[in-house]
């Protein structure tokens, strides 16, 4: 089954073409490693994933529907670009931030319960950092940071798990710990990963393809 599907994609900024005739799939269970320089279009194409933009020409899918429909069913996990960056001074402990990652299943204007609570913990224990539970989020450094965001994306079950530049910011052996996490929730969830990221993938173990982006097209 395709988990993500985007076919014969071409997408423009006034007349510049940035992607072109463009194809992408991802598999269910599988983890993906997208590459490329700046400006080589991976943020175009995860906009359109997300269902920020609409292509000119082609079709984006996920699970077989709209971006925007599985988005609002909390079916895919996102980690963002610099995500750690807004957190140095934001007055919120883990546990308040992990909450956020919940929102769907707590509903709006109710506050969590034992099970919301339960969930956050022993995702916290599957990654190494129930011990922060009740730290500010400030408090922990660049790679710990990372791990809670990684945390939140996946505390709601999703079946995506989608990462733009994760390891941007953070120390060299935070990176290989954090690498090491997503395969493990790959192998052991059998969550789908889509890995964005110009860094040097040789540590990224466990990864099933790696996709180079070049001038708007990917290759194998």
């Amino acid at each position: 089954m395709n988990i993500v599907s985007m076919e014969n994609i071409t997408f423009r900024y006034a007349e510049v073409p940035v992607l072109r005739n463009m194809d992408l799939e991802i598999r269910e269970e599988e983890y993906v490693l997208l590459t490329g320089e700046n400006g080589s279009g991976k943020s175009t194409l995860l906009k359109l994933l997300l269902g920020e933009l609409q292509p000119q020409d082609g079709r984006v899918q996920m699970f077989g529907k709209d971006p925007g429909r599985v988005f609002s069913a909390g079916e895919v996990g996102y980690v963002p670009q610099n995500s750690i960056s807004h957190n140095q001074n934001f007055p919120a402990t883990v546990e308040e931030i992990m909450m956020t990652g919940l929102y769907r299943q707590i509903g709006r204007f109710r506050l969590p319960g034992r099970i919301h609570r339960e969930c956050v913990t022993q995702t916290l224990e599957e990654l190494g950092m129930e011990r922060f539970l009740k730290k500010r989020i400030g408090e922990l450094s660049g790679g710990q940071q990372q791990r809670i965001m990684l945390a939140r994306a996946v505390a709601g079950n999703p079946k995506l798990l989608v990462l733009d530049e994760p390891t941007a910011g953070v120390d060299a052996q935070s990176v290989k710990e954090f690498y090491r996490l997503l395969n493990e929730l790959n192998q052991k969830r059998k969550v789908t990963i889509l890995l964005v990221t110009h860094g040097n993938i040789s540590e990224c173990a466990g990864a099933h393809r790696v996709l180079k982006m070049e001038e708007g097209r990917i290759s194998n």
